[in-house]
């Protein structure tokens, strides 16, 4: 028997430990509850974990479907022999269930700012989509009740859907979302399916993928996308945007350091007589230096807080903004830190060589004509 050791700390791992356990305590001979071991441990799962356990709980929800199937099909051959009246056919009775699950995903997209009416039974009943992206609804010409007409493909042909949008999501992953009883209504042969994953080892993943190309080299309705493919994309689009985000941040850099060097230029200038009179009575180039130094730092720490108490709330808004609508699928912040602390060191820097610069420049000129400059 195993039995939990209190003294284990409560992580994550070991919580789910903890739940599993029970499940393994079973009589010799007697089988363990695979389907509710999975169902138990699934709400303290995240990430690629959460979407190995759903493809795994799919499975068993496939097979429950095949036992109905196959029960029903017993009942309504037994009807078909007794020639018994008025039974409600067995497959009717079936697809009262299936909306069910229908709905239930329905539900699990729904978020804080969905738009326009999102019942999904009206929907049903009024024979409406969904669209799967509100952001883009009204850029590509659509609104809420709005009508709408597209083909679609199910790997064996091409239909044709007529109808309105009743709303939209904040962020589907789709461009439409189309109810399970008004995508049947549209009477499509053969099942649909929006992806097929094909797992395999790593050694094999060549020969597999030239196995599907030749095995789909006929078929106009399904393509085929590879991990390593998608992950190229993926990573390309990031690099893209971050060269983006740096290149901004560079310009911006650039016209901040140059507003920095103005604003010391004219502070020097202006006090060019008064330094002349401070060397006059014994002020050492040294101290010169010095001066102009702290001055830069002021300024300099100045600027960096100023830029940090705006950056970043704006950071931050803009994250929320890009949370709320789905854009990028961003969902966790960061503090940039790293780029936070690089800026300060390369700001400190560049005012350091500054600011010698400009004590250079200013030593340049005799003490005679720094006294006399009126300005």
């Amino acid at each position: 028997m195993m039995k939990w050791d209190s003294r284990m700390h409560n992580t994550r791992s070991v919580q789910v430990l903890k739940v599993a356990i029970p499940f393994f305590d079973v009589s010799e001979g007697e089988l363990i509850d695979v389907e509710g071991l999975l169902q138990a441990i699934h709400p303290l799962t995240c990430g690629r974990e959460r979407k190995m356990m759903d493809s795994v709980m799919s499975f068993f929800q496939m097979r429950h479907m095949m036992d109905l199937f196959r029960m029903m099909r017993e009942v309504q051959k037994a009807n078909e022999a007794s020639g018994a009246e008025g039974t409600e056919n067995p497959f009717e009775m079936l697809k009262m269930l299936m909306p069910e699950e229908s709905q239930k995903d329905f539900e699990m997209m729904r978020g804080d700012g969905d738009i326009g009416s999102m019942d999904y039974a009206q929907a049903v009943k009024n024979g409406d989509v969904f669209f799967g992206w509100s952001m883009w609804m009204e850029a590509d010409g659509y609104s809420a009740g709005a009508p709408i007409t597209f083909n679609f493909d199910n790997g064996s042909g091409t239909y044709t859907y007529h109808g309105k949008i009743a709303g939209s999501f904040v962020s589907a992953d789709t461009y439409l979302v189309i109810p399970e009883e008004v995508y049947r209504s549209v009477n499509p042969k053969g099942t649909s399916y929006g992806y097929l994953w094909v797992d395999c080892a790593k050694k094999d993943v060549a020969s597999v993928e030239q196995s599907l190309n030749d095995l789909l080299s006929d078929t106009s309705h399904i393509k085929l996308n590879t991990y390593h493919a998608e992950l190229q994309t993926a990573e390309y689009a990031s690099r893209m945007m971050k060269l983006g985000c740096y290149l901004f941040m560079a310009i911006v850099g650039l016209i901040g350091f140059m507003n920095l060097a103005n604003t010391m230029i004219i502070n020097i200038t202006t006090k060019k007589q008064e330094y002349g009179v401070l060397q006059a009575v014994g002020m050492t180039n040294k101290q010169l230096n010095l001066s102009l130094q702290i001055q830069g730092l002021i300024f300099t720490v100045g600027t960096i807080c100023v830029a940090l108490a705006a950056g970043l709330p704006l950071g931050y808004a803009l994250f929320s903004y890009a949370k709320h609508n789905g854009i990028f699928g961003m969902n966790v912040y960061h503090v940039p830190l790293i780029p936070i602390l690089v800026m300060i060191l390369l700001v400190g820097i560049l005012q350091i060589v500054l600011s010698c610069v400009l004590s250079s420049n200013l030593k340049k000129e005799t003490l005679v004509e720094r006294i006399r400059y009126q300005g």
